[in-house]
């Protein structure tokens, strides 16, 4: 009897061992970040906002990878090109693939990269994110609809060997192929044009893969095994919570329940700060926060209204009052963290917004020319100006917006807070007067501001087309001169700012990311955009 019974507390020893009672035995290594709002869609086609860019950072593997370092060096890895090569006039670029595989095992090819742009630069599909790939040969002509989609500058040479041909020298074209993700036709041809949707409609080629996807709820990715670099990720599974409010997204991150976050006013940064147990980082973002307004709406048809609007904010003020000078006066569309062959273009390019508002010293006297311009009479309380923004945005820049407009112009008023869906659908089929957002382009060119009000352009739109800027845009991009392609990007700016005035920049975003100090080894993507591709969790 005594034997069975020291036979039976070993037994339950060891299932206590077997059931975690042992310290040393390690359940999965999971992590839970915040996502600012829905995504609209995971498919690198059709993606536009950078809710979804951020998730598709993690289940797309691109040709290279950017990594910035706690320094703030930037640097272009190999992704499923493991090297690359160039002509002497850098016009010619050649890159070799990795063995590579996607999340169902099947091989990934130099096609799925050739497919991929082909769905993008196609007159028929209308990318939104076709600004980004005009650089490659006969893809503005297509675009155009001069040119059939299969001309593009890009083939497989092998299973294993990409070509790509530019328009004009590039000399850093292995960090644009940064945004150049694999495509499957056969996947994409099954679902059409839900593909990318749900996540039993989407392939992965990245670290991880979607698992599941509750709407307005929470993404969750769990490792890709068939990822080619799959043994140096250490996190099993990202789980990505849909938290529109700040206050809910930090104070989740306060009890544990989330582990890494965005803080963005100076109330929460202080508080997290104070609690003296999260790791931090910080820097200037390249994202830049701006008024676009409709010009195919009667009163901002008008460049006087526009630039009256635009003269009548204080950026000063908005970033103290509002941001608690965390943000930066934007006196420039592009980020004040933006390069040009290596030099920051801010400082070289000036200020057009400080022109503008030497031009327009009293901004009602100028709001009123621009009424009797449209016959409206000269009385700015009988106008009414609507303002659209997204339910998401955690600030007061409307309130202040409304308060401003009101006191400086004279006229009144009207917010219209609607869903972020909603928001994208008024914006794309103008139907607003006036809207504000955020827009990150990324520090390697000021093309990459530029470029979003170019014709055909549909991210956002504004119903304007002005022949002269699009062509010192896309001479800039064209020239090899340093000083001429700088000299041609501040010319097309203080057009797009200052003399049509067609957006209004105010504010340069910073970064203030928290989290827990059990997660480690995390790097960032571009400044702003933290990367948790190989993060682990270390107790």
């Amino acid at each position: 009897m005594k034997t069975i019974k020291i036979l039976f507390i070993a037994a339950l020893v060891l299932l206590f061992f077997a059931c975690g009672g042992n310290k040393n035995i390690e359940g999965p290594k999971t992590v839970t970040a915040s996502l600012g709002a829905e995504p609209s869609i995971l498919d690198a086609a059709k993606a536009s906002d950078r809710y979804s860019f951020i998730v598709l950072d993690y289940i797309n593997e691109n040709l290279t990878d950017i990594l910035t370092e706690d320094n703030g060096e930037r640097k272009i890895l190999p992704a499923i090109a493991e090297s690359w090569t160039h002509n002497d006039d850098y016009t010619e670029w050649t890159f070799k693939l990795r063995e590579a595989y996607w999340s169902d095992g099947v091989k990934i090819r130099a096609e799925d990269f050739v497919y991929s742009i082909r769905r993008i630069i196609n007159a028929e599909s209308a990318s939104p994110m076709a600004m980004y790939y005009d650089y490659i040969k006969n893809a503005q002509a297509i675009l155009k609809g001069k040119l059939d989609y299969s001309e593009i500058g890009i083939k497989a040479i092998d299973e294993r060997t990409l070509q790509i041909v530019t328009e004009n020298p590039i000399k850093n074209l292995h960090e644009f192929a940064a945004k150049i993700p694999p495509q499957r036709e056969d996947i994409i041809s099954q679902f059409g044009l839900s593909y990318g949707s749900d996540a039993e409609k989407i392939i992965c080629s990245g670290a991880f893969k979607v698992k599941s996807w509750v709407h307005n709820s929470k993404i969750e990715l769990v490792k890709n095994e068939k990822f080619w670099n799959a043994e140096k990720v250490k996190i099993d599974a990202l789980t990505f919570k849909i938290i529109n409010e700040e206050n809910a997204a930090l104070g989740e991150l306060l009890n544990g329940s989330i582990d890494i976050a965005n803080a963005y006013s100076i109330s929460w940064i202080n508080k997290l700060k104070k609690e003296n147990r999260f790791a931090e980082m910080n820097g200037v973002d390249s994202r830049v926060q701006y008024i676009f307004m409709n010009q195919k709406d009667k009163l901002f048809s008008n460049k006087k209204i526009r630039q009256a609007l635009s003269a009548s904010l204080d950026r000063k003020e908005i970033c103290t009052d509002l941001f608690d000078d965390i943000y930066k006066p934007a006196y420039g569309f592009v980020s004040i963290a933006t390069e040009l062959e290596g030099k920051n273009y801010r400082t070289l390019a000036g200020d057009p917004i400080q022109e503008l508002i030497k031009k327009v010293p009293d901004p009602k006297s100028h709001f009123i020319e621009g009424l009797k311009e449209l016959g409206l009479g000269d009385d700015p309380s009988k106008i009414t100006i609507s303002i659209m923004f997204p339910s998401n945005e955690s600030s007061k820049f409307d309130e202040y917006l409304q308060n401003r407009l009101s006191n400086v112009l004279g006229v009144n008023v009207e917010l219209d807070k609607i869903e972020g869906t909603v928001f994208k659908k008024r914006n794309k089929s103008l139907d607003y007067q006036v809207g504000f957002k955020s827009w990150g382009g990324g520090i390697d060119t000021p093309a990459r501001y530029l470029d979003l009000f170019l014709p055909g352009n549909k991210i956002v739109p504004i119903g304007w087309e002005n022949k002269e800027y699009t062509g010192l845009v896309q001479r800039a991009k064209k020239s090899s001169d340093f000083n001429e392609k700088l000299e041609l990007f501040k010319k097309a700016e203080m057009i797009l700012l200052a003399e049509e005035c067609g957006i209004s920049p105010y504010a340069n975003q910073t970064y203030n990311i928290f989290m827990q100090p059990k997660l480690k080894g995390v790097k960032q993507f571009y400044p702003g955009t933290y990367n948790l591709k190989y993060a682990f969790i270390s107790d």
